[in-house]
This record gives C-alpha cells, sequence and structure tokens, in this order.
C-alpha cells in the first residue's frame, strides 16, 4: 500500500514539474506585431445574408388567370369533379386556372394528421364551378390533383414557376 502511495506521488510530481517547466499557456507576445494584409491575405470578412423583403404588388387587372394549365391535368380535374359529384362536363365553368408553386407538398391543401415534402412544389391552381357550387383543385406539375375541400387551406408561395 505504501509502494502505491509512493508512485502515485512520484506520478504526480512529475506531472507537476512537465507543467512548470513549460510555463504559462497561450501567453500573449506583447512584442508580436499582426500581419499586415497583403494580396494573397487579405482578411476574411463575414457579410450578413439577407433576404429580399417580399413586396405586395397590386395588380390592376381583376380577371382570373386562364389556360396556363397542361391539357391533361384539366382532364384530370374535370374527370375527378365529374366522378365525384356527378355533374356534367357542359355544366363544368372555368373560374381560373393558373401556374403556381405551393410551399410544401400539400399543394396548399394539407390534410390533418398526414405529413409532407418541405420543398416549394411547383403546379397550378385550378377553381371550377358547376351547379353553382365551387370546387378548388390543387396539383403539382407531376400530374396530382386533389380536390382541396375539409383542409387547412394555405396561400401559394409567392411568385410562379417562371418568375
Amino acid at each position: 500500500m505504501k509502494r502505491l502511495k509512493l508512485g502515485m506521488l512520484l506520478i504526480l510530481l512529475t506531472i507537476l514539474a512537465a507543467v512548470a517547466c513549460n510555463g504559462p499557456i497561450n501567453e500573449p507576445d506583447a512584442t508580436a506585431v499582426p500581419p499586415q494584409p497583403t494580396e494573397d491575405n487579405q482578411p476574411i470578412r463575414l457579410t450578413p445574408i439577407t433576404t429580399p423583403a417580399v413586396e405586395t404588388v397590386p395588380t390592376t387587372d381583376a380577371s382570373p388567370v386562364i389556360e396556363e394549365v397542361p391539357e391533361a391535368i384539366m382532364t384530370a380535374v374535370f374527370d375527378d369533379l365529374m366522378a365525384t359529384t356527378a355533374v356534367t362536363q357542359e355544366s363544368i365553368a372555368v373560374i381560373q386556372a393558373e401556374a403556381v408553386v405551393w410551399n410544401d407538398g400539400s399543394l396548399g391543401c394539407p390534410q390533418p394528421g398526414e405529413v409532407y415534402t418541405m420543398m416549394p412544389v411547383a403546379g397550378y391552381q385550378i377553381m371550377l364551378e358547376a351547379n353553382g357550387r365551387t370546387y378548388d383543385y390543387h396539383a403539382a406539375d407531376t400530374g396530382y390533383v386533389v380536390l382541396c375541400e375539409n383542409a387547412l387551406p394555405q396561400s401559394p408561395a409567392v411568385g410562379t414557376p417562371t418568375s
């Protein structure tokens, strides 16, 4: 037991001697001159990245945009509406059909309890009217179409796919 204590004491003394011989750590040198910037070693300046403010631009034309949606998507929308409501194609009127960018994979129509991709999705918003009722269809440019009802509606992201 006495040998163990003596060995530990020797190790401790050796560590203390090594630290004492090295002197203080990170002591600034009062005579050191900071390097001057040259072409090769220009200092890096961090500039904060700012996001441009979103500006709402009022429009003077109140007429809805129509005819920006591919025919295949319009056909899918019409077929879905006719299948789910039993209305005829002749009684369906297109109120609005335009290209938009949705904030996420919910296409602006999130369903409670569902999980969606958090990336912007290029797509379309199609508003139809049939028998006095308005139907809000949201679509992705991949062809996925959803009737937005019984959901928590969201607006599309600012801009269109071409802006």
